[in-house]
């Protein structure tokens, strides 16, 4: 709406005015398996991947709320793609892509991350023909939707669909064989799309019952399926109770990638978050992965592997443990029990490589982001070299009238020398926020802007440009926010 009395740009100027775009993407990625490699524009490639659901405080992406990140007006992947980058990962899993936009799958290319586009299957869809029909036909769509963008590495569809009980196998034979029918259909509307197709994988609960003829669920029955992924939680060495990449070899053909591994950051015993178990956990994860890599060897069953997982979720706890979506949960004794960690209590709100806070998409980075980083991105392995400084700004309220004032929340991933400046339209600088910011802890810094000119003058109404510094010996992050003034 425009602002009464005032000029106002059109919200196209507006970004215009800030940014000049050139260039344009690159052709779709060509994504292939041959043998149990994993081959992106014909180079074999590594997944290095992170589980990926940043739900924030107060919020849950079931019902009744039903969170999107795709859609979330702030943005979150544009403070999340950046650190993951500097992490080191290449690969973002998520859990449902039927909302992804082209602004979240630009931000995933523009950081150098390739995309596991999921599709979720309820227990419900698989009983019915018209459930399997309508996964069937979604999954099409989102897979026509998507095919040409670069980055996108490979569908998925369902994510630990059966329990892969193998003595009641009902329901584990039409879970397969929807999945294999599914595959088939989405990748044959791909091919006569754009000539070719991309990988179609699974996320099955471990790995029982692939390879078992009985479940429906062995390479010659699942023609269409291209990559078998699993959650596995089989300990520091995942070998509990057998080593799951000697174990996957004789089930299947297939390349396999562990789509979830990882540590709860809550100690059981201190009854306190424990950043240093956690990191030992996935410190001791990761080689066990990396050596059964099948990039360094074509022998070796792994493409790699994702953790589990970015960021803590506090709306996601068992049972009656959750009391509110507004506090991170730690009941007694833990969500359930693992006896394959040392800690076998596990805490299902604290499984986040970084650890959340309420009303901001500001990360804290736990150890386990370093850890992963020492093994992904070694140059950056220092702590914060090339550690992007500013996360997230947000201004409020905006718009605001001069005198009652606006604040600019600055999230920063380490202490940085900050400077902001407010500049017109015309590029004037209106005014400089001088003096120490307020902290608010975990370098959440706020500076406050009355609205006033740098000569005690009262701002015009209008748009605004608040230009946000950070330095840190010879790295600079700029970042920009539009403030407007009203009567």
């Amino acid at each position: 709406m425009p602002i009464k009395g005032c000029r106002t740009l059109s919200r196209g100027a507006f970004f215009a005015a800030l940014f000049l775009f050139s260039g344009s993407f690159a052709r779709a990625t060509s994504v292939k398996v041959s043998g149990r490699q994993l081959l992106v524009n014909g180079n074999v490639f590594t997944i290095q991947g992170v589980a990926y659901s940043p739900t924030p405080v107060g919020s849950q992406p079931t019902p009744p709320i039903n969170y999107v990140f795709w859609t979330d007006t702030t943005q979150p992947y544009n403070t999340d793609f950046p650190l993951m980058k500097a992490m080191g990962a290449n690969v973002v899993r998520t859990y449902d892509a039927r909302q992804a936009t082209a602004a979240a799958l630009n931000a995933a290319q523009n950081n150098g991350l390739y995309v596991i586009m999921g599709y979720p299957v309820a227990i419900g869809d698989v009983q019915t023909s018209t459930g399997q029909a309508g996964v069937i036909s979604g999954f099409k769509t989102m897979v026509q939707t998507w095919a040409s963008h670069p980055a996108v590495l490979m569908w998925e569809l369902g994510n630990e669909v059966t329990n892969e009980d193998p003595a009641d196998l009902t329901f584990a034979t039409s879970w397969y064989a929807l999945l294999n029918s599914a595959a088939a259909s989405a990748k044959a509307a791909e091919i006569s799309q754009t000539g070719t197709f991309h990988p179609v994988s699974t996320s099955n609960k471990d790995i029982n019952n692939i390879g078992f003829a009985a479940a429906g669920a062995t390479d010659a029955q699942m023609t269409s399926l291209d990559v078998w992924g699993a959650t596995v939680y089989r300990g520091p060495s995942i070998n509990c109770p057998v080593n799951v990449f000697v174990q996957y070899s004789t089930s299947s053909a297939k390349p396999f990638y562990v789509a979830e591994f990882g540590m709860t950051a809550f100690n059981s015993t201190t009854d306190k978050e424990d950043q240093i178990q956690q990191a030992s956990i996935i410190g001791s994860q990761w080689p066990v992965i990396k050596s059964n890599l099948s990039a360094t060897n074509s022998s070796n069953v792994a493409l790699g592997g994702a953790v589990f997982e970015w960021s803590d979720e506090w709306w996601k706890a068992l049972g009656s443990n959750n009391t509110s979506d507004s506090v991170q949960d730690a009941p007694a004794g833990g969500d359930y029990l693992n006896t394959c960690y040392p800690q076998a209590a596990q805490y299902e709100e604290w499984f986040g490589i970084t650890s959340i806070q309420s009303g901001t998409n500001g990360r804290r980075l736990r150890q386990a982001y370093y850890t992963l980083q020492t093994y992904w991105s070694p140059n950056n392995a220092a702590g914060v070299q090339n550690m992007p400084l500013i996360l997230w700004v947000k201004n409020f309220p905006n718009p605001f009238q001069t005198g009652s004032g606006t604040r600019l929340q600055i999230q920063l991933s380490q202490p940085a020398t900050l400077g902001v400046q407010i500049y017109d339209m015309a590029g004037h600088k209106v005014n400089e926020l001088a003096g120490p910011p307020q902290d608010l802890g975990s370098n959440l810094m706020q500076f406050h802007w009355s609205g006033y000119t740098g000569g005690g003058n009262q701002a015009s109404c209008g748009l605004y440009i608040a230009r946000v510094e950070a330095s840190l010996g010879s790295k600079d992050q700029v970042e920009y926010r539009r403030i407007v003034i009203v009567k």
